[in-house]
């Protein structure tokens, strides 16, 4: 039946914890178990779904059948569809400091893609940030109750080329905003 599946998964190990309570870490060799102790689920990302036909395999076995199933669709996920959320207004621009090597680039509309947006993105910031900056600020799409997007700049920006920024009409998908 479904014993007839091997999930390959990779795990992603972040800081080693010195106690099998996971106390001061996310992950943890346990050696009498011969076996990793992880904190988070999402820390396994699977790779592969190995199948074989064993002795007494049964094809009327339900989970057997209700995997084949869901391994035939083109995409499935377990997650729940949400109902799209309307996108956040703009918070007001403020910055206390003189300078900072990141942005908050704020809320993006969650039904375009992260490729789009990172087009739409890179399009918005690189005429906008230092050249001395060219190729060396990292973009990431952060997707959760809400899309948005941050960037890790890769050196200094002035507070005044910020606030600029922030009155800059960026579009979006081809909407401005």
């Amino acid at each position: 039946g479904a014993g007839s599946y091997m999930l390959i998964c990779q795990l992603c190990l972040g800081t080693q914890s010195t106690e099998e309570s996971l106390a001061d870490g996310d992950h943890i060799w346990v050696p009498h178990c011969n076996y990793y102790v992880i904190a988070n689920p999402e820390q396994v990302v699977p790779l592969y779904i190995v199948k074989w036909r064993a002795a007494g395999f049964n094809p009327a076995d339900i989970y057997a059948r209700r995997l084949e199933e869901i391994l035939a669709m083109p995409k499935w996920s377990s997650l729940q569809q949400e109902e799209a959320r309307a996108v956040p207004p703009n918070r007001p621009a403020e910055m206390a400091a003189e300078t900072t090597d990141a942005l908050w680039i704020g809320y993006l509309d969650p039904r375009h893609e992260d490729r789009q947006l990172e087009a739409d993105l890179r399009q918005f910031l690189e005429p906008h940030l230092p050249a001395e900056l060219k190729g060396k600020w990292r973009l990431q799409i952060v997707r959760g109750r809400y899309t948005q997007a941050k960037v890790r700049l890769g050196g200094l920006v002035q507070k005044e080329a910020v606030l600029k920024l922030c009155e800059a009409p960026f579009v979006e998908a081809g909407v401005e905003r």
